[in-house]
């Protein structure tokens, strides 16, 4: 999660570079369905309230707040980085538990208590972010195809720990682990856009 967080965070921070150091004179802002042009010089020079009252005095609070953000993180990127990192974190939390009350949902004939399916899930993030950080570590020295090898083992890895877990039959753990795979991916993505908002807003 931490680490589409931060990728997501760096991808929006190189566009907004590459439009201010165009040799346009001006750069469009798009802010909650208004557009705008702000002199490059202005948005690199002037204070924020100065920037919001020149170019958008009529717009809302939150657009407002919106403008005064962007405009901040182009000098304090990395704050921005750390600090949806750590509210990355907040979200992986927040993720894990509802993962296992699916997983409650999904073996309720299976009489497993909610820790349990709790102990699973954090079982195979722990696995899944170890493997992700040494192949990170790796990505260098691996040639391209080894991704999809990396990928191959998580998905062994995640449906022999439910077909050892839970006991059902091959078909079964394979259904439901996709299904699962589904549920998790939908609930991650909230997680990471509902972070990179907060983050943005708030640092």
């Amino acid at each position: 999660c931490d680490l589409v967080i931060i990728t997501v965070s760096r991808h929006y921070l190189q566009v907004l570079r590459l439009e201010i150091h165009s040799h346009s004179d001006s750069i469009p802002i798009l802010i909650l369905g208004d557009s705008l042009k702000i002199s490059r010089s202005d948005l690199l020079d002037l204070p924020s309230d100065t920037l919001i009252n020149r170019y958008f005095p009529d717009g809302s609070l939150l657009q407002k707040l919106i403008l005064k953000q962007g405009q901040k993180s182009l000098f304090n990127n990395q704050k921005l980085l750390t600090y949806a990192f750590n509210q990355g974190l907040i979200a992986f939390l927040i993720v894990l538990p509802l993962l296992a009350l699916w997983l409650k949902l999904l073996y309720i004939r299976r009489e497993r208590y909610y820790i349990e399916h709790l102990l699973i899930s954090l079982n195979v993030h722990t696995f899944t972010i170890f493997v992700l950080l040494l192949y990170q570590c790796l990505e260098t020295w691996t040639p391209d195809w080894f991704t999809t090898v990396i990928f191959f083992v998580l998905m062994v890895y995640l449906f022999l720990a439910m077909r050892r877990f839970y006991g059902q039959s091959y078909f079964k753990t394979l259904g439901k682990m996709l299904l699962s795979l589904f549920v998790y991916f939908f609930l991650a993505m909230l997680g990471i856009l509902g972070t990179f908002i907060i983050s943005f807003l708030l640092f």
